[in-house]
């Protein structure tokens, strides 16, 4: 949700299938059996360990582009959280202080209800007399 979510989960979708690949190609520069092939196959695993690496460096750089776009979002969320937390402790005291007049209005209208209650029986009082 909010800004950038479906780019942000293209990305993560992304760093998980780069990991897998990595995972893959490390998988593949251990295999054990390399030792035991023949001499034939020795050039060729040679240069298949090569492609490997290769591959390895493109996905590692790319992952680290990645790494460096999640610092760069890391950074931007955590700024507008922090205006945000601002923005709500200048709106709470605003909210208080206008309840704190909102009280204050309250009781001089009561006070002010209270003394034309009283000047309207006393004028009724003087018409009795």
């Amino acid at each position: 949700g909010g800004e950038g979510g479906p780019i942000l989960e293209e990305h993560l979708d992304l760093a998980e299938h780069i990991l897998k690949r990595v995972t893959h190609a490390v998988g593949v520069l251990e295999d054990p059996e390399q030792q035991k092939r023949p001499m034939v196959l020795a050039e060729y695993t040679e240069d298949m360990v090569g492609l490997v690496c290769q591959d390895l460096r493109q996905w590692l750089e790319q992952l680290a582009s990645l790494l460096s776009l999640y610092h760069v979002h890391l950074l931007d969320t955590g700024n507008k959280c922090s205006r945000l937390e601002q923005l709500l402790k200048e709106e709470t005291k605003k909210a208080a202080a206008g309840e704190e007049e909102r009280k204050k209005a309250v009781q001089r209208h009561d006070v002010l209800n209270e003394k034309w209650q009283e000047e309207k029986m006393r004028r009724r009082v003087e018409a009795l007399l």
